[in-house]
């Protein structure tokens, strides 16, 4: 696949290449291999608010100025010339697009390679045993290219407005690798024409390990050439920095189903994991779940059937549990460089000997040796209609989600502890809704498809707690924010609720005065809609 992007000079390439072997060695036993190998190559503009930022200089520039008249490079108005050092008439304060588009490059090299090998063992026709190795390695190479310039205005009006980055090239070398070992046995039988019972007992091994390797070149200096990107055109010493985070899961569970007449079905999970990121006390969760689903058209009479081809109703009650993200337990060390207003100092330092002396600081963030579990319980009833032999087709379901011991691995604590945060299991977050999705076909033949389909959610989110007991004024720790709003999670009100300053008018004069904080609303939806309508004509 080779698709060039929207925005000029962006690509993105990928390949794909699969195999698979299936062998039965005899009748009771049998060998699989299958491999998926996918390589990206791509090249993509640069966003967030920085210098080279395509979009927020776009949303800057005058609304008068053409955008797509900035293409000629060659031409005065748009000119950033390299050699005589001067930018044309574009604008002092913003960046013409295109010289960032050609200049400005951010390039992406992904390789990934999945696999599995599986042995099965059928000693019976109604029992089967598996083992199955599976890989996933992922190898993801990042380059960040930003050309170093100092351009003086060719108008002599903006004299003075020079046009300066230091240039900046860092790569980074990202590497997952996770395998999983799956050993199970399976039994599927009927006890006689209506009972059947389908059984999976089984354990599971996983292992992941992530590297990243981040390098480039000084952040105060920037390139010493304003074009060669290699970490040797530093100006000054290079900034590395390398992350290694390695987890492990063991996991033991169980799965029953029970039929009767392919019209009634009852469930029940059984899953325990023993994580490698929670405390020797805690690594240990249970969690399990049942559900049941009633086909009750099989039980109508063929003229019903004509119209209400397929019905069921379904209900279900699972509990999940979840581990934490690698080292959230201990207090960890990080390299330190000393910056100041007037400069800056990278370790390590080289002593009159020759040897060098490295300086590390404790983190910001306090480990936590009690951390427990995250736990999220789900009940959801619902049911599936099909009219006119799937016609049209109704999904609809009522759910209550309600996750509790939320790991935070950032809650902000008072520096005198020496630290600035802090993690904690918190919280009790409720989520309840209806989902409705329908799918109809006015016209369905040989020649031509029209579907008409539509989701509608409506849900509500409250934080019951963060601290149970705290006062529930009080009661609510900052998530993020930026310009003077913070994202907020309040004691009953939504997950993610915007607070800022606000001002109050005082009639009969108006005046605008400044309050005290406020609540303004949730990035939490409270409805959604979704309607596609697409026309599919057959060749």
């Amino acid at each position: 696949m080779n698709n060039k992007g929207i925005i000029p000079t962006t690509v993105f390439n990928k390949y794909n290449l699969r195999a698979n072997i299936d062998a039965d060695v005899t009748s009771y036993l049998s060998l699989g291999v299958s491999a998926n190998y996918s390589t990206i190559n791509s090249s993509l503009a640069s966003g967030g608010q920085g210098n080279g930022s395509i979009y927020n200089n776009v949303i800057q520039t005058p609304v008068d100025i053409p955008i797509r008249e900035g293409r000629d490079l060659n031409d005065p108005f748009n000119r950033y010339d390299q050699a005589k050092g001067q930018y044309g008439f574009y604008g002092a304060y913003t960046t013409n697009p295109y010289f960032l588009l050609e200049n400005f490059k951010n390039e992406n090299s992904v390789d990934r390679l999945t696999g599995n090998f599986s042995v099965v063992l059928k000693p019976t026709s109604w029992l089967s045993i598996t083992e199955r190795i599976g890989l996933d390695v992922y190898s993801d190479r990042r380059f960040q290219k930003e050309l170093r310039y100092n351009f003086q205005p060719i108008d002599p009006f903006f004299a003075g407005n020079n046009k300066t980055y230091q240039g900046n090239y860092t790569e980074s070398n990202n590497i997952l690798n996770e395998i999983n070992n799956d050993l199970f046995a399976s039994v599927n039988t009927k006890i006689n024409e209506k009972f059947g019972i389908t059984a999976v007992v089984g354990t599971n091994l996983r292992t992941r390990s992530l590297r990243i390797l981040t390098a480039g070149v000084n952040t105060q200096g920037g390139l010493v050439l304003p074009d060669f990107f290699n970490l040797d055109n530093s100006n000054g010493p290079a900034a590395t920095n390398n992350t290694l985070a390695q987890r492990r899961s063991y996991s033991a569970f169980g799965d029953l189903t029970l039929s009767y007449d392919n019209l009634l079905f009852l469930g029940a999970t059984v899953r325990n994991d023993w994580s490698s990121t929670l405390p020797k006390a805690n690594n240990s969760y249970f969690y399990p779940s049942v559900n049941a689903s009633f086909v009750f058209t099989d039980l109508l009479g063929e003229n019903i059937k004509n119209v209400l081809s397929f019905g069921k109703l379904r209900a279900s009650w699972a509990n999940v549990g979840n581990d934490a993200n690698p080292y959230l337990l201990t207090n960890i060390f990080a390299l330190s460089n000393i910056t100041t207003g007037f400069g800056s100092t990278t370790f390590p330092f080289t002593k009159g000997d020759g040897t060098s002396v490295n300086g590390f600081s404790q983190g910001v963030n306090l480990g936590n040796q009690s951390l427990k579990p995250e736990n999220v319980e789900e009940i959801e009833l619902g049911f599936d209609l099909a009219f006119w032999q799937e016609r049209l087709t109704v999904d609809m379901a009522w759910y209550k989600r309600t996750s509790t011991e939320q790991i935070i691995p950032a809650v902000p604590i008072s520096d005198a502890t020496g630290y600035s945060s802090v993690t904690l299991n918190a919280g009790k977050l409720v989520n309840e809704g209806i989902e409705l999705t329908l799918r109809g076909y006015p016209i369905k033949n040989k020649n031509v498809t029209w579907e008409l389909f539509g989701t509608y959610n409506k849900f509500t989110n409250t934080v019951e707690y963060i601290d149970k007991d705290k006062d529930p004024k009080e009661d609510q720790i900052v998530l993020g924010g930026f310009g003077g709003m913070s994202v907020v999670a309040a004691a009953g009100r939504s997950y993610g609720t915007f607070y800022t300053t606000d001002f109050r008018k005082d009639p009969p004069r108006y005046e605008s005065l400044l309050t005290t904080t406020v609540c303004l609303s949730s990035l939490q939806p409270r409805r959604i809609l979704v309607h596609i309508c697409q026309i599919i004509l057959h060749r």
